[in-house]
């Protein structure tokens, strides 16, 4: 770790680009196995189970814990601290991955196994995932950039790691076997977790500050819920990412594998979706004023509306491939726009327990949903249910729109003021 990062708490850190790079590069490599796991792993389900209703069962045992992981994710860093829980986290991760492509290796992978492997990996990616996510906004200050351009260039990257992913678990499967893109998977968890070792610095933990596990994770909720822009952010954030889970994992899979068709189509729209979202990305990190949240819900969903419209009516692969890309324009900027409101608007010293109680809240429905579209897809088929995913979204769109909460946010205005709240201090990294 340089030098630089190891700075004792009161004193002003030198600027320094390591921490913030390291969490970027961190973060991008998680999705970057995240995304190979995308195609790899429910051509593997199918390949051990012939269902695609246990596509969307593993698909809730690996949601299932993230929840929870990401709703005490923020107390357990507060308690001991942003490193050993970021490095424990994605050494974890690492690990997981590696049982399971080692035991498709020696043939005794059961799909009894990867579920209970899949669950078990997903346990400790909440509050990791928390750890390098509250952090952000000081790790910006170290290197002297703004919050918001970090979140937009953080994305640009994840996006870049989307759009390499699908391609290359693609070529992986039709080259080699699925049982060998397992081992990719395991060696891009194991780079991030080496990267997150190496780069992240130690910042003082909160112990002792709460009076109970209960009264701690129940701050971020509370926040959320007094603070009408965030709690209806989240809401519509939530069904959104439902349905949009249950796209990605369970139903284009399954409507690929029932046609015989090949896992480069689903590469071909996941890259699609992945460069799109970086061409709009770039382009609002170049602008100097971020749209409003309510510009961004209304637009994305409504986009995310009409693709998926066009799933239901046409699944061609030239159609695949115009559905991703209105699906990348749509949906890239809505995460990183409410992050950084989040970010702004909640202070210092709760915003770890926010951003953990946002991130727990968006993804309460998407195990439900992602089990439901198992079953529904082989009880109602293909079309229907894609045009039902589609009204659904519209339905989120007319909703921001009507919404003045989502009006009342601005990026980089001083929100915080509106909410109440004072202006968060910036707490320099611990001594190493």
């Amino acid at each position: 770790m340089p030098k630089s990062i190891a700075v004792r708490h009161g004193l002003r850190p030198r600027r320094t680009p390591w921490p913030v790079g390291g969490s970027i590069a961190a973060g991008g490599l998680t999705l970057l196995g995240n995304g190979l796991g995308t195609v790899v792993y429910p051509w593997l389900i199918y390949d051990l189970t012939g269902s695609f209703a246990w596509m969307g069962i593993v698909a809730t045992l690996t949601l299932a814990p993230m929840v929870i992981g990401m709703l005490f994710g923020s107390v357990i860093v507060d308690h001991y601290g942003t490193r050993p829980v970021a490095v424990i986290g994605d050494l974890f991760s690492a690990i997981t991955a590696t049982a399971i492509a080692a035991a498709a290796a020696l043939d005794s992978l059961s799909i009894e196994l990867l579920a209970a492997l899949a669950f078990a990996g997903a346990l400790l990616d909440g509050p990791a995932i928390i750890a390098h996510e509250a952090r952000l906004p000081e790790f910006a200050r170290l290197a002297r950039m703004k919050l918001a351009r970090v979140n937009m260039i953080d994305d640009v990257i994840d996006n870049i790691a989307s759009i390499g992913a699908p391609a290359l678990a693609g070529l992986l499967i039709a080259t080699l076997s699925t049982e060998d893109a397992l081992w990719p998977i395991a060696g891009v968890a194991g780079a991030g977790a080496a990267v997150t070792i190496a780069l992240t610095p130690r910042f003082k933990p909160r112990s002792g500050r709460f009076h109970s596990v209960a009264a701690a994770v129940s701050e971020g909720p509370r926040f959320i819920a007094r603070t009408p822009v965030l709690k209806i952010a989240t809401v519509l954030a939530a069904l959104g990412y439902a349905l949009f889970v249950a796209l990605e994992v369970v139903m284009l899979p399954a409507l690929l594998r029932q046609a015989g068709r090949p896992a480069t189509e689903l590469s071909l729209f996941l890259g699609s979706a992945g460069a799109a979202a970086l061409v709009i990305n770039l382009g609002l990190a170049s602008f100097s004023k971020m749209p409003g949240l309510r510009v961004v819900y209304v637009s994305g969903f409504a986009g995310l509306a009409a693709a998926t419209g066009l799933l239901a009516i046409d699944q061609s692969a030239p159609m695949l491939a115009i559905a991703g890309v209105l699906l990348g324009l749509s949906a890239g900027p809505l995460m990183p726009v409410l992050n950084t409101a989040m970010q702004e608007i909640a202070p210092r010293p709760v915003r770890a327990r926010v951003l953990g109680a946002s991130t727990a809240l968006i993804l309460a429905l998407a195990p439900l949903a992602t089990l439901l579209a198992g079953f529904l897809f082989e009880l109602a088929g293909k079309t229907g249910l894609m045009a039902g995913v589609a009204a659904l979204y519209a339905l989120i769109a007319v909703a921001a729109l009507a919404s003045r909460g989502l009006a009342t946010h601005k990026v980089r205005h001083n929100v915080m003021e509106r909410a109440g709240v004072s202006t968060p201090n910036t707490a320099a990294p611990d001594a190493t």
